[in-house]
């Protein structure tokens, strides 16, 4: 997953990504589905330009490969140190997939080069996972609430959130498993398997297994912690598997996983592999997983390498 600021040549991105947000939740933003269509294109190309180098009025984009799933706007008070948001919207699609989440941290990164001191946000009444969306990320309600510039009978309130040092970009690097602080992360990943599946039906690999030439591993770093890891097996010439994906609980829900995950996938491109595969579990705990990789292209699967069909198992695979 790709957030980039807008560029001046985006005009068509924001015009279908806009129109795309009204069409699906036409509740949810101060606009109207009609008044966006009779806009003409050179109105979105205007924005663009204006958004790619001006410093009071920006957008964001979430790009999959090249397919746009989501945006942000943001527009800034110089005097008063007040910034507003807006327009925020993900495609149903990649939602519960943290890209919601890379937006807000690059807007917020975006403000707080530009010396902002606060962030609001209008937020229709009507839009409950927006709403719980901006509590989780450190926003609260001030009071002020007005009637929805789309639809009168319906009412909106103002968020806030003070605006701290922005959030490093995730980082992610090769990693030779000597630091003590990743022995520590994976070993707590092994435990955690170990809770959930019997072990027969634990496929995870300690330090030795992840030491094994055949395998690459990568760490994720943000703000100079530890909050992720993926590997890759190679099978053969043609053939890679995915192994020990894991995010540390307390960065659930960022969207480090589909950092590491897109990271990996691309590694395996560049390496020359035509198919990923993976074993996960079947079992409640694992389904946030699952559906992390349905989200990117992965199907079931019959077992592959040397597994064996398990009722605790799950194989999905991929073509690249």
């Amino acid at each position: 997953m790709l957030v980039r600021q807008s560029t001046a040549t985006d005009g068509t991105l924001l015009r279908s990504l806009r129109i795309a947000a009204l069409t699906e939740a036409p509740p949810a933003f101060g606009a109207r589905l009609d008044d966006m269509l009779a806009l003409p294109r050179s109105h979105f190309d205007a924005a663009a330009a204006r958004h790619a180098t001006s410093d009071e009025a920006t957008s964001f984009l979430a790009l999959d490969q090249a397919d746009p799933v989501g945006t942000i706007g943001a527009f800034f008070e110089a005097e008063s140190g007040r910034a507003f948001i807006c327009a925020l919207w993900v495609a149903p699609a990649y939602r519960g997939a943290g890209v919601a989440a890379l937006l807000l941290a690059a807007t917020r990164r975006w403000l707080a080069a530009r010396s902002a001191r606060s962030i609001w946000a209008w937020v229709a009444d009507s839009n409950a996972r927006a709403i719980a969306f901006y509590l989780k990320h450190g926003f609260s309600r001030n009071g002020d609430s007005q009637a929805l510039p789309s639809n009168p009978d319906q009412f909106e309130h103002l968020y806030y959130s003070k605006l701290t040092q922005p959030q490093m970009p995730l980082a992610i690097d090769v990693d030779p498993l000597t630091s003590p602080a990743i022995i520590s992360f994976l070993e707590d990943h092994i435990a955690d398997m170990h809770k959930v599946s019997p072990p027969e039906s634990t496929h995870a690999l300690d330090l030795a297994g992840l030491r094994h030439p055949d395998i690459t591993c990568w760490s994720g770093w943000l703000d100079g912690d530890l909050v992720g890891c993926t590997a890759i097996r190679r099978l053969d010439d043609d053939h890679a598997e995915l192994k020990s994906m894991r995010t540390s609980p307390r960065h659930r829900q960022r969207g480090i996983a589909t950092g590491l995950l897109q990271h990996a996938l691309a590694h395996a491109r560049q390496a020359g592999y035509r198919r990923i595969s993976l074993e996960t579990g079947s079992m409640a705990f694992f389904e946030p997983a699952r559906a992390l990789y349905l989200r990117h292209g992965f199907t079931p699967c019959d077992p592959f390498a040397d597994y064996q069909l398990d009722p605790n198992s799950v194989f999905m695979t991929r073509a690249l």
